[in-house]
């Protein structure tokens, strides 16, 4: 957040009331039995950088849940264990959690979230740079695949079964990155080590 915008953002709560959250640990004796004595500390000093972002984006998802609207996150995956990043998209997908329609949004690089998640082929969307250096955006539902099948020439839609992170591994899909020959870089590097 930039300066000038923390400024004003401190300035708009001046005089509001505020909460510090703390995590609540309990202590084990010397033979790893419960004791009924706890150990507490401000939540952003010593909790897993995981914890912490699972707690600040619990506040924005659940206010798009009760509310509806779009969420937007940038890298969802990022920090979190991949069981809870299933879970954060689960809650969308679901009308019993999601009453009001509320929409998520999100960007990652996570493939597994191919094979994993319960999203349908028109929800999972690919970005890649094109020849003009600007970004395109295609979704899984646009592949149509074409072939002959019992002699007759048929085209027909990425079946939601397929082995999704399989084929984007494979370039079926595109949006890979277009990366170097780092066997060169290690090549030269290896070369000049024995030379020293």
């Amino acid at each position: 957040m930039p300066k000038s915008m923390k400024s004003r953002l401190a300035k708009s709560l001046k005089g509001k009331q505020s909460y510090t959250v703390f995590a609540k640990h309990r202590m084990y004796d010397a033979n790893a039995f419960p004791t009924h004595d706890t150990h507490r500390w401000k939540w952003e000093d010593r909790e897993s950088s995981g914890a912490q972002k699972a707690f600040q984006l619990s506040g924005p998802i659940l206010w798009a849940l009760a509310n509806g609207g779009v969420l937007i996150i940038d890298e969802i995956e990022a920090k979190l264990h991949p069981v809870m990043t299933l879970n954060t998209i689960d809650v969308f997908l679901v009308k019993a959690s999601n009453p009001n329609n509320a929409q998520l949004i999100f960007a990652t690089h996570d493939t597994n979230l191919l094979s994993y998640s319960n999203l349908r082929r028109d929800q999972i969307c690919f970005a890649e740079k094109n020849k003009w250096e600007s970004t395109e955006i295609y979704s899984l539902s646009d592949f149509v695949y074409f072939g002959e099948h019992n002699g007759q020439f048929k085209s027909e839609k990425e079946r939601p079964d397929t082995d999704k992170e399989k084929r984007y591994f494979e370039g079926r899909y595109g949006a890979i990155p277009a990366l170097g020959n780092f066997q060169k870089f290690i090549r030269n590097t290896q070369w000049q080590e024995e030379e020293h």
